[in-house]
């Protein structure tokens, strides 16, 4: 069996307090993950934005490649918008480069996510899922309702 791989990103961290309060004791998990694993401040996109952040971080390319800038998409030949989706990538995922090698694969509440892609392996889709009732907030469909009924109300937003 090959490498196992457990990525941990935290939307908005300061990596400079993570550290300070690792090293003060007060985040010993963080501690072990910062000497045991890999531990860095974001350098994907020039801005430090959430919408351009994940995709580039899903895709390996920048929003240039991926075409993600906001979380809201212009429509092609109008003044409207809406809500950016998984389906506004214009590069490969990480997720679906593994599940074409056979890699299994757990997804769990990255932004653009929505609507959750095929993958070999599961997708709870992030932020900007409207409800988990919603096709396409869990990949595959049926997590859903084993979601449902083991939390209950599923948060996929703050309110």
């Amino acid at each position: 069996m090959g490498t196992k791989v457990f990525v941990f990103g935290i939307d908005a961290l300061t990596p400079s307090l993570v550290r300070q309060w690792a090293g003060e004791g007060h985040l010993p998990n963080f501690a072990r993950l910062i000497a045991e694993g890999c531990f860095g401040k974001l350098r994907s996109t020039g801005e430090f934005s959430s919408p351009q952040a994940w995709p580039s971080f899903m895709t390996g390319v920048n929003p240039g490649k991926h075409g993600i800038f906001s979380f809201l998409q212009r429509v092609p030949g109008s003044y409207q918008f809406h809500h950016t989706t998984s389906q506004d990538i214009k590069a490969e995922t990480i997720f679906s480069i593994l599940s074409r090698h056979k890699r299994t694969v757990a997804a769990i509440n990255l932004p653009c996510t929505y609507p959750a892609q095929p993958v070999n392996g599961i997708v709870v889709a992030g932020w900007l899922t409207p409800s988990l009732q919603a096709d396409g907030a869990t990949y595959p469909p049926s997590l859903a309702d084993q979601l449902q009924n083991h939390f209950g109300h599923y948060p996929f937003h703050w309110r």
